[in-house]
């Protein structure tokens, strides 16, 4: 098998954070205040969603409508696997993927207002990774620069890291950056993502659905991949996040430690 180092782990790790990271389980809330007023889906829509959803080739979709803080409504349609039939149900998760993005920047915002983190200070003076590059540049770049898109790093990078581009200069999407900057939070609170994540974003918002892991209960919870059709209707495509997720969750089961807490 494979060995699984250190960098594979937190590449996982960032498309897992999502995977289960900003899903959460829609669950029954009171009527909001005032419930006249909130925007509630008509039959004749939900009546023709189904038809939607196959012409754009969408096998399964959870909708939720939020009216001032409350869960209004919210309903399931489809399925999460398209070979099994298995419906999509309001306890299904669904992979956020880089739309975690701006739920991590809170994080880290939340360390910037404590005073834990200084937003223009250089990366390096809190980790410095093992995979950077000889690059002047890298010694420049900061939170800011990561949470604004403008390290001059690349997306994702097979060699060491190296900028294309003098910090602060321009716009250039970078996971590799959000990775970095991951590191830098965990160093600051002494914990991995999942639980930092908890503790800065998913309890106090009662997201307790909400996981930068994978365990046994999101991997029977979240849906799975889809091809468009023709060929997505008779075979599912590789599942990246799921099959490294449960590599990964052999691991943490030997070491009885959640994938979540992995520093």
């Amino acid at each position: 098998m494979k060995k699984l180092g250190r960098r594979t782990v937190l590449v996982g790790s960032a498309a897992m954070t999502v995977g289960g990271a900003a899903s959460a389980r829609a669950r029954a809330n009171p009527a909001c205040p005032d419930a006249d007023s909130a925007w509630i889906p008509s039959e004749a829509l939900v009546g023709e969603l189904p038809r939607l959803m196959r012409v754009a080739g969408v096998p399964g979709v959870a909708i939720a409508v939020v009216d001032r803080g409350r869960l209004a409504w919210n309903r399931g349609f489809g399925v999460k696997n398209i070979l099994t039939g298995d419906p999509v149900r309001e306890d299904t998760l669904f992979e956020a993927a880089s739309m975690t993005k701006p739920v991590f920047a809170y994080a880290v915002m939340r360390l910037a207002d404590e005073k834990r983190l200084d937003l223009d200070a250089p990366l390096v003076a809190y980790r410095r990774p093992d995979h950077l590059g000889d690059d002047p540049n890298l010694e420049r770049i900061t939170a800011r620069h990561v949470l604004e898109h403008s390290t001059g790093l690349p997306n994702w990078a097979s060699a060491p890291l190296v900028t294309s581009s003098a910090p602060g200069s321009g716009y250039s999407y970078s996971g590799e950056a959000v990775v970095w900057l991951q590191l830098v939070v965990e160093t600051i609170m002494g914990m991995g993502l999942g639980d930092a994540m908890r503790t800065k974003f998913f309890e106090p918002a009662g997201m307790s659905s909400s996981s930068f892991g994978w365990d046994e209960a999101i991997a029977a919870a979240a849906v799975y991949g889809h091809s468009e059709p023709p060929e997505g209707e008779a075979t599912l495509p590789p599942q990246p996040t799921r099959e490294l997720g449960d590599k990964l969750l052999a691991i943490a089961v030997k070491r009885r430690k959640p994938i979540a807490s992995w520093p």
